[in-house]
């Protein structure tokens, strides 16, 4: 896992703190949820390729799961947005609702407001 922080400051615009994950492949996450924790972030943000093959795949499978278990832990503290990265392929219908379920709002060429 790589920390990289930045600071933006805009004239007249909130303070924000976001967090960008992306890149887990399916890999344990150990540590990251208490870094999280300590974070405090507004919004946890993935551009994709936490897991793989969701086209053809459930994103609870046991190869996904850890992808998948980062997500919803990081949902359970700060709002989680997902896009869908190379690996991920296509997300079938079913994905979208486990995905949903669990507090994750997934982009898929939308946006959303908050």
């Amino acid at each position: 896992m790589k920390l990289t922080e930045y600071s933006l400051a805009l004239p007249g615009a909130p303070t924000l703190t976001l967090v960008l994950a992306a890149d887990l492949h399916c890999r344990r996450y150990d540590g990251v949820p208490a870094l999280l924790e300590k974070i405090r972030p507004d919004l946890i943000l993935s551009s994709g390729d936490m897991m793989h093959n969701c086209e053809h795949h459930r994103v609870d499978d046991p190869s996904n799961l850890p992808g998948l278990e980062f997500l919803t832990t990081a949902a359970g503290i700060a709002p989680v947005f997902l896009s869908i990265g190379n690996h991920e392929g296509g997300m079938q219908t079913g994905n979208r609702e486990i995905l949903a379920g669990r507090g994750i709002t997934l982009l898929d060429n939308e946006a959303v407001r908050t």
